[in-house]
């Protein structure tokens, strides 16, 4: 992403349709995994840390069934302490299996 961003930054600054906010998450990401945020003895730059980073951060989104979203007004400690145990469950399951094996890998 940030390789995309250094490459259209002059397009990109041009245009004035971008928002404040919009304009800081390009530069943020235009200096992500560069020098400009410091490194490690061998030359792997940094992440910026930024939530519109695809280096950095996994979005993952658990929902619950729509039959069970009635039963969260009478017991929603039981059933939200079930619901991120088995969301735990299967990230833990997801980090000990190689990527080629997900379902939604190409």
């Amino acid at each position: 992403m940030g390789d995309i961003v250094r490459v259209f930054d002059d397009a990109l600054g041009e245009t004035s349709a971008l928002m404040s906010a919009q304009h800081e998450v390009l530069v943020t990401l235009a200096r992500c995994r560069t020098a400009a945020l410091g490194g490690h003895a061998t030359p792997v730059y940094n992440s910026c840390r930024n939530r519109h980073c695809p280096k950095r951060y996994f979005h993952v989104v658990f929902t619950l069934p729509e039959a069970l979203r009635a039963i969260v007004r009478y017991n929603r400690t039981a059933l939200f302490a079930m619901l991120f145990r088995a969301a735990s469950q299967t990230l833990l399951a997801l980090a000990h299996c190689p990527p080629s094996r997900w379902c939604c890998t190409p």
